[in-house]
């Protein structure tokens, strides 16, 4: 039989990046933990009118990006191209909009048909947070803060820059959408087909293009901050001002849209010019009509999801990337399986922070104990009939290239003295 290769766009991670992306996973996940949020797990597989309803049937993501089929019960269904609709579903399903302020985080893998390419894939990571509950320009700053914080203990010398936009309401966006329609409709001759479409669909979609045309000619299209209101424009400034306090630093781009539909008020990027065309990490914003839009009572909220195919990308050109921890003991069993696997629960009950590694086959002791020089592990545990005999175990120091036979006890404090002084 022939090899059967991965389907296009779906990505294989090793084993040594798996562990680098636990390590960075478990960090930005402390940083959410400690500012009260939970996670809320929701499937992978929702209904195809969740998407349609909440980020719209004219943007790139519905209209060509979907990996939306009808399953064997005739319904029409989709692997999540996105978290916030699935995540804010689940908790209406779960009842949880009636009680106070929610702050939620999920992780897992989304799917979009795209034309995969360096930090963009078919399948891929996304970490985000949601919260639900509060209109106040407090909470959207608390997201960037959580963000740049992100940034601080990934200790990334070269942060990514945040850029900020406020999108204003349905009536702000319905107005500036005319607006904006009114200026490319003479220009709709130089448009690619792709921006003629949404000329007509959804012109807010145009400050997102790529197209050249489209991007020469926004350099003279009318700016949002025309059309917000006082009390939008105020709020923009709220928040303006708490970043500025927190020596958060930011760019107001009165271009930046975002590829959903759900976004109202602020919005805003984290991009790095370390990744290319794909140079968004990070990204969020406000939709304070999204959960009522999916049969939810009217409530505020704001939140952001973070790629972490392009996070680890950056890391990886910044340096930043680590080593997976150093086992700090290799058991090698001359006398049998049983004898490593009771060994291997005792140490585990009396020593639960020693990383340990099994040979589970060791005919030839030699090549066990080079496997152990190879790994850098600095001791070695070798259990054979005398050891077993007498109840004591030969510790070997890798670094020294000495070993002893030693009691319980006594290798329990040599373990111990170890771990105080390794990482």
């Amino acid at each position: 039989m022939a090899r059967i290769a991965a389907v296009r766009g779906m990505p294989v991670v090793p084993p040594a990046e798996s562990a680098q992306r636990r390590r960075v996973e478990a960090k930005l996940i402390d940083v959410l933990t400690t500012h009260g949020y939970q996670e809320l797990r929701f499937p992978l597989l929702e209904r195809t009118a969740l998407f349609q309803h909440s980020v719209g049937n004219d943007t790139d993501i519905v209209a060509k990006e979907m990996y939306a089929f009808t399953d064997k019960s005739d319904e029409a269904v989709c692997l999540r191209p996105e978290g916030t609709a699935g995540l804010l579903r689940a908790g209406l399903q779960l009842g949880l909009y009636q009680q106070r302020h929610q702050q939620f985080w999920y992780l897992g893998p989304m799917f979009r048909y795209e034309r995969p390419q360096s930090g963009r894939w078919r399948q891929f990571d996304q970490l985000g947070a949601e919260s639900i509950g509060l209109a106040s320009a407090a909470s959207d700053v608390e997201i960037i803060m959580m963000c740049a914080r992100f940034w601080q203990v990934l200790d990334v010398p070269k942060p990514p820059r945040l850029q900020l936009n406020t999108l204003g309401d349905a009536t702000t966006r319905s107005r500036y959408g005319q607006a904006l329609k009114d200026f490319f409709t003479p220009y709709a001759p130089q448009l690619g087909a792709d921006d003629q479409r949404r000329l007509t669909t959804n012109p807010m979609r145009l400050l997102d293009s790529k197209h050249p045309a489209t991007q020469a000619l926004l350099k003279d299209a009318p700016p949002i901050t025309d059309y917000i209101t006082a009390a939008q424009e105020e709020h923009l400034q709220q928040v303006c001002s708490i970043l500025k306090a927190l020596a958060i630093p930011y760019t107001i781009n009165p271009h930046l849209v975002r590829g959903l539909d759900y976004y109202t008020g602020i919005v805003f990027e984290w991009t790095s010019s370390d990744l290319g065309a794909q140079n968004t990490v990070c990204a969020g914003g406000r939709y304070d009509a999204l959960i009522e839009r999916l049969g939810g009572p009217p409530t505020p909220a704001t939140g952001f999801a973070l790629g972490l195919d392009r996070l680890m990308l950056l890391l990886t050109k910044m340096g930043r990337t680590e080593e997976a921890p150093t086992p700090h003991l290799m058991l090698i069993s001359l006398v049998g399986p049983t004898a490593l696997f009771t060994l291997r629960q005792k140490i585990a009950l009396a020593l639960p922070m020693l990383r340990i590694t099994c040979v589970l086959d060791a005919p030839h002791l030699k090549r066990a104990l080079k496997r152990a020089d190879q790994q850098k592990i600095p001791f070695v545990t070798i259990l054979g009939e005398e050891e077993a005999a007498a109840e004591r175990l030969t510790v070997r120091d890798m670094h020294l290239s000495t070993q002893e036979q030693m009691s319980w006890p006594a290798f329990c404090a040599k373990m111990k003295e170890m771990l105080a002084t390794r990482p």
